[in-house]
């Protein structure tokens, strides 16, 4: 899905910033009664990115973004009436809620992720630390799963969780 945000830059000048999720899902889970809904996007990182952190925040904060404006809409075309003014002003209203945002990134390419998982490791300063939220990013080792899944399973037939799978071992990187 493509996003279109419009943040403020230095010159405090709208700046237009196009985004393009490569994959984005609702996700339902049920435990017992009770449902809970999110939504699950998934980058595909064929290369390393070294603000991966920042992307995929910018990423879900769009996605929030989205999410507000559509219930806000909705109040809007209902006519409903806001009961303060915090209502009034964002269109968000006190009972309203948002699904929750997951992203996965799942690195495709050879070698080691040495990009940062997180935004703590990217500020200059170890001050600035202190002063920034965490934000993990959810990282796969496409590689590293592959190999982990050859090692421990021999090659030929294997029966997993009553699934019949064909699998093989190999030291070649290219294959993957």
């Amino acid at each position: 899905t493509t996003a279109i945000t419009l943040p403020y830059g230095q010159d405090g000048k709208a700046s237009p910033v196009q985004k393009q999720r490569d994959l984005i899902k609702i996700v339902s889970a049920k435990s017992d009664e009770d449902c809970a809904y999110l939504l699950l996007a998934v980058e595909l990182q064929s290369e390393l990115h070294y603000a991966m952190p920042v992307r995929n925040m910018l990423y879900d904060a769009i996605q929030y973004t989205e999410q507000i404006e559509t219930i806000a809409k909705a109040h809007r075309s209902h006519k409903d009436r806001a009961e303060n003014i915090g209502e009034f002003l964002s269109g968000f209203y006190k009972a309203d809620k948002l699904l929750p945002v997951i992203t996965l990134t799942l690195y495709l390419g050879a070698g080691q992720w040495d990009a940062p998982k997180s935004l703590h490791e990217m500020p200059d300063q170890n001050a600035l630390r202190f002063t920034t939220e965490e934000y993990d990013i959810v990282l796969f080792l496409i590689e590293t799963i592959y190999y982990y899944i050859t090692a421990h399973y021999k090659a030929g037939q294997q029966t997993i969780s009553g699934k019949t799978v064909h699998t093989h071992t190999t030291t070649d990187k290219n294959r993957i």
